[in-house]
């Protein structure tokens, strides 16, 4: 794994990625902010117990945003819970947690191994992901589903 991962945190400006440290309670303040139910605070707990990555967003000392990691850590990765408070979209905090978990997955890969990056996004979230090789995978009961092909460099 990169070098720089290793410390838990990515910093960029006055953005931080942390690894790791997200609370259950920070979790669904965040999982809220865009108007989606929460589930409780035990069923956030084994998620993020059961998560193999969780990186969490700030500005300074605020947490801003979010995103999980899920799946085999080999053939398959999913993006999960990937939120940014209103108030800071569209400044490049999202930009940044993205980049952040694309470059955590590929130095997590063996050199050579590749790996389906999967989530689902609202038609309006699938052109910001698409910045980053998303492509749509068309479905009759989901809104977008999307994946990219990330190959390991570690």
């Amino acid at each position: 794994m990169n070098q720089k991962y290793n410390q838990n945190s990515v910093d960029r400006k006055d953005l931080t990625v942390k690894l790791n440290t997200l609370s259950a309670a920070d979790f669904i303040h965040l999982f809220r902010s865009p108007g989606w139910e929460a589930p409780g605070a035990k069923q956030v707990e084994a998620a993020l117990k059961n998560s193999h990555s969780v990186f969490s967003l700030y500005s300074g000392p605020k947490l801003i945003g979010m995103g999980r990691l899920i799946g085999d850590r080999s053939m398959v990765y999913m993006f999960r819970d990937i939120v940014v408070l209103p108030e800071y979209q569209n400044q490049g905090a999202g930009t940044f947690l993205m980049e952040t978990m694309l470059e955590w997955i590929s130095h997590d890969l063996p050199a050579g191994w590749r790996s389906s990056c999967e989530l689902f996004a609202t038609e309006k979230a699938a052109r910001f992901y698409q910045k980053f090789g998303f492509k749509s995978v068309p479905n009759q009961s989901l809104e977008c589903g999307m994946m990219v092909m990330i190959e390991g460099s570690a």
